[in-house]
C-alpha cells in the first residue's frame, strides 16, 4: 500500500513541473466548464479534475499540439480510460499511405488514453479506410 501511495504521489508531483504557459497549446479551460458540470451534479469532483487538466497541459506541450479537449472517460471491467482529442501540428505522415485517410479525413483528430490521472498518455493508432468500411457495416 505504501508503494502504491508513494507512486501516486511522484505522479501528482511530476504533474507541477511543466514549462511556463507561453507558447502552450490551447486546452480548453477543463476547471471552468468542470464547474458548470458540477452545478448539474455531475463530473469528476475538484481535485480530479484539476490534476486532470495539469496532465493534458503535459501531454499538450510534449506532443505540440494545435488544440486539446477532454473528450471523456470511458469506464470499463478492468479499468476506466480518460480519453483526450488533440489536433496535432505535425503533418500527417501516414505509415501505409493507400490504407490511411489524411487529416481531412478520419484522422483529422489524434487520440491519447490513459488509464489513471498523472499516468502515461497512449496515443491510439490512425484509422484506416478498412476498419470503416467494417464499422459502417455494424
Amino acid at each position: 500500500a505504501k508503494a502504491n501511495q508513494l507512486s501516486w504521489a511522484a505522479r501528482s508531483t511530476e504533474l507541477f513541473q511543466t514549462a511556463s504557459e507561453t507558447g502552450q497549446a490551447p486546452l480548453q479551460d477543463l476547471v471552468d466548464e468542470a464547474n458548470m458540470f458540477e452545478w448539474a451534479g455531475v463530473g469528476f469532483g475538484r481535485e480530479e479534475t484539476f490534476r486532470l487538466f495539469l496532465s493534458m497541459r503535459q501531454l499538450a506541450a510534449a506532443q505540440n499540439v494545435e488544440r486539446m479537449r477532454l473528450w471523456g472517460k470511458v469506464l470499463g471491467k478492468e479499468r476506466d480510460y480518460y480519453v483526450c482529442e488533440a489536433q496535432l501540428l505535425a503533418p500527417f505522415d501516414p505509415t501505409e499511405p493507400t490504407k490511411m485517410e489524411g487529416r481531412e479525413g478520419a484522422n483529422k483528430y489524434t487520440y491519447f488514453v490513459c488509464t489513471q490521472v498523472g499516468g502515461e498518455w497512449t496515443q491510439l493508432p490512425e484509422v484506416t479506410q478498412d476498419q470503416i468500411v467494417v464499422a459502417r457495416k455494424l
